[in-house]
């Protein structure tokens, strides 16, 4: 079997699975249904272990290297919500900086301008938040955005037509400075590395890619 074809296959397998089968599968929280996932109802606080008949029996085991490696990517392929194509894309992309492969991936990730939107409290989740751009709801510098995947750069100045009811309460995000009260923002810095190191260690990511 050929790269492209089993990486077509990985892709379309963790499509099919719903949000809360890939945190199971993944075996940690990847928070993909915003405060869902800090709730009771959380199906993974209920049901950590793998899906399938055989999951509640499942034992953690050490597998290869590219076993691990495969699953640290597909972790970051969910939270983020991008295609297979799009990460390798932005591997690429990355290793061409001096600054460090990994730090730079995920400083590309962040930029995307769904997770923008996530970020900066307009949407619950980055699924919600790619279908704000998808349905004609974001602005840049006045003018509708069309992609999720634009990456935002500094002083870029960032707009969504929702309710002000609609704002979430997030924590203070250095690299985003919004207005109060209404749906504005404006990108203040390139984004600092995200602190997801306890959820997806992103250099098994680089090891993957540079096989």
């Amino acid at each position: 079997m050929g790269v492209g074809q089993r990486n077509l296959e990985e892709s379309n397998i963790m499509e099919k699975k719903s949000n809360c089968r890939i945190c199971r599968r993944a075996g940690v929280k990847l928070f993909l249904k915003g405060e869902k996932c800090n709730s009771a109802k959380c199906p993974f606080a209920r049901r950590s272990y793998a899906p399938g008949h055989l999951g509640a029996k499942a034992r953690l085991k050490r597998g290869s290297d590219y076993s691990i490696q495969l699953q640290e990517k597909q972790k970051l392929r969910a939270m983020y919500g991008v295609s297979e194509k799009q990460l390798r894309n932005y591997y690429e992309t990355a290793r061409k900086n001096k600054t460090g492969s990994a730090d730079i991936l995920l400083q590309l990730l962040e930029r995307r301008l769904d997770n923008f939107v996530f970020r900066a409290g307009w949407a619950k989740t980055r699924d919600h938040a790619r279908q704000l751009v998808t349905h004609g709801k974001i602005y840049i510098k006045n003018a509708k955005a069309k992609s999720p995947g634009y990456l935002v750069n500094i002083q870029d100045k960032i707009e969504a037509k929702i309710e002000n009811e609609n704002i979430e309460k997030v924590e203070n995000v250095v690299w985003i400075k919004a207005e109060k009260g209404v749906a504005k923002a404006s990108v203040v810095s390139l984004p600092p590395k995200p602190e997801i190191s306890d959820v997806v260690n992103e250099q098994f990511v680089i090891e993957y890619y540079s096989r």
